[in-house]
């Protein structure tokens, strides 16, 4: 009786832990956008897709997210002049902070619900605009975003409000420049998220399924 109920309690304790490790799994804290597409009917970058990437990151603690602006698929006098995003509708953008943190500073910030346009299209809460050639190819631009109790990095993971060239809506939207050989080119550009578990997550999902396994082949072979 007693090794019956030690049995159960082992069983209970490692479905725990799987079920916790699969909830931590859906609920990812980190998104990434994979700017690869061309949507103005203009140029696209010359470099290999994805030319633009947004990395957002909340570690696991709601209230405090880490945006990473990267450039590292541009080439050439290639340069980002706007980058625009998109928050929850439930939350207001002018509540958000920005902290820089490295890399390429914004010369302007602008925020607001359905505030900034893509393209003449396309309606976005958050823009960031720098300088005529300063986000150049191969580097980053890094903020931290307060300001929102509850804010995490799915709150980043909203399509903007649509029209003309982006009907349906898109999740980011950047004006890449100087492209082509006499630099006189521009495009627009977006992409698709990818939610992204962080590493601990993982960590918890396979001691699970492994304790589960484990103790599966033990009680086969008795």
């Amino acid at each position: 009786m007693e090794t019956k109920m030690k049995k159960q309690i082992i069983i209970t304790s490692l479905v725990a832990v799987l079920i916790a490790s699969m909830v931590s799994f859906g609920q990812a804290t980190m998104i990434s956008i994979n700017l690869d597409t061309e949507f103005s009917g203009a140029t696209p970058p010359a470099g290999t897709a994805p030319w633009l990437t947004a990395t957002f990151d909340d570690a696991g603690t709601p209230g405090s997210v880490m945006l990473t602006m990267s450039t590292a698929n541009l080439t050439g006098t290639e340069f980002v002049s706007t980058w625009s995003f998109n928050l929850n509708p439930a939350l207001n953008p002018v509540s958000l902070n920005f902290a820089y943190s490295s890399g390429e500073m914004f010369s302007s910030l602008t925020q607001g619900v359905n505030c900034c346009k893509a393209d003449g299209d396309g309606f976005f809460d958050i823009s960031f605009n720098f300088n005529n050639g300063a986000f150049t190819s191969g580097e980053t631009s890094v903020f931290n975003i307060t300001g929102i109790p509850t804010l995490t990095a799915l709150d980043f993971d909203f399509l903007s409000l649509g029209s003309g060239n982006s009907p349906d809506g898109l999740k980011t939207a950047a004006h890449v420049q100087s492209i082509g050989v006499d630099g006189n080119d521009s495009g627009w550009i977006t992409g698709e998220t990818t939610v992204v578990p962080e590493p601990g997550t993982v960590f918890l999902l396979g001691a699970g399924l492994v304790g589960l396994g484990l103790y599966g082949r033990k009680r086969f072979r008795k």
